[in-house]
């Protein structure tokens, strides 16, 4: 008797086929999920050494300048664009944009700075771009990263010879690069400045350095400044939290006045920047609210309307909020009821019905407790 092979159902090996497939597509090639267009929240720390001329705070040694030493933190708001293949290395890659940075520091020889970066803090200064660049064809992590960063840097006690609020900024861009990243963002990878010899100096000499960036004042062709060392960190931030206030603007003029009260038992809604709903929340006996462990990120706070009531505050319906690992207060709903005597919500709880229902009950059963247990005795 010719004996066959145990064979597995086909419903079962299509099954197993599926599934190989699905995992080829998600990590046969690295980690797509993460190469999902978006926008990442982070903590940036920048290791800056910086060394100035005709400024009044150089400092000098043996004829040469002596950079001064800054460490400096804040928070970076990152855009990615969508995973794709370049077709003539073969490698997946993205583009990155710093959409945001600011950063502060201090040292005691020239007090706090700030440094500023991304599309939104100058509109006549090129954005701040970079990109991701897997290594190999086919796996996309370990990767290549950078970012050509142009910044301004501000002195919250400017030398005598800027003028207020006038930033120093790099005409060419500061690349930062990190080498073999395993992930996007990748935190606690160093993104590190290469000094490049050919970068425009002048006659001086910056501690032996062999490149240097250049900083300039605005309209001012002289470099007063030179970057000669930088490191770039990227770190999670915490969890931050959103609160408010839902009141009765009684006399509707869009502010919370002496008297208004807060209203309890009313429904805040949260949503992420799109829109799409997170969670809801229902305002207590003072009419707080309260989100909390919320991750960094762009979120919309709406309320429930409910009939007969207008919206006074805010004006625009909801509030967007983006959290960079801070506590938002003051997320405050205004309404003024306009159709007769008001009607507020209750906080939820034992309701005057549900008092009622336990009466009757207790009438109901009452008398059959009572019999019972004389029936037992």
């Amino acid at each position: 008797m010719k004996r066959t092979k145990n064979r597995l159902p086909a419903v079962l090996r299509l099954g197993l086929a599926t599934i190989i497939v699905i995992s080829l597509l998600m990590f046969g090639t690295g980690v797509k999920a993460a190469y999902d267009e978006g926008t990442d929240y982070c903590n940036a720390q920048l290791h800056l050494a910086i060394a100035f001329e005709g400024l009044g705070i150089e400092l000098n040694l043996d004829n040469m300048l002596v950079p001064i030493v800054i460490d400096l933190s804040g928070p970076a708001v990152i855009k990615r664009t969508n995973y794709r293949i370049n077709p003539l290395t073969g490698c997946g890659e993205i583009d990155t944009e710093i959409v945001s940075m600011e950063l502060t520091g201090s040292n005691p020889l020239i007090g706090q700075i700030t440094l500023e970066a991304g599309t939104d803090t100058d509109l006549g200064k090129p954005p701040s771009v970079g990109q991701i660049i897997a290594m190999d064809p086919g796996d996309d992590y370990p990767a290549y990263s950078f970012f050509d960063v142009f910044f301004d840097v501000f002195f919250e006690f400017p030398p005598p010879t800027i003028p207020p609020m006038t930033p120093l900024l790099n005409h060419e861009p500061l690349r930062l690069e990190a080498l073999g990243i395993m992930d996007f963002p990748p935190y606690g990878t160093p993104y590190i400045w290469q000094p490049l010899a050919n970068h425009v100096v002048n006659s001086r000499e910056c501690n032996n350095s062999i490149g240097f960036l250049p900083l300039f004042e605005p309209g001012n062709p002289v470099p007063v400044a030179y970057v000669l060392e930088a490191v770039l960190i990227l770190q999670p931030l915490p969890p931050g939290s959103i609160s408010g206030t839902k009141f009765n603007d009684a006399n509707g003029n869009k502010a919370r006045d002496p008297g208004e009260e807060g209203i309890p038992g009313w429904k805040i809604l949260l949503k992420d920047g799109s829109g799409n709903p997170l969670a809801e929340a229902t305002t207590d006996t003072n009419g707080d609210y309260m989100f909390t462990s919320l991750p960094a990120g762009a979120y919309q706070v709406h309320e429930v309307l409910l009939t007969g009531w207008t919206q006074t505050v805010p004006d625009t319906g909801y509030w967007e909020i983006t959290l960079l690992g801070q506590n938002v207060q003051d997320v405050d709903f205004g309404n003024r009821y306009t159709g007769g005597e008001p009607v507020v919500p209750k906080v939820p709880g034992i309701t005057d019905w549900g008092i009622m229902a336990a009466v009757v009950l207790l009438v109901i059963l009452l008398p059959w407790a009572v019999k019972s247990r004389v029936i037992i005795r």
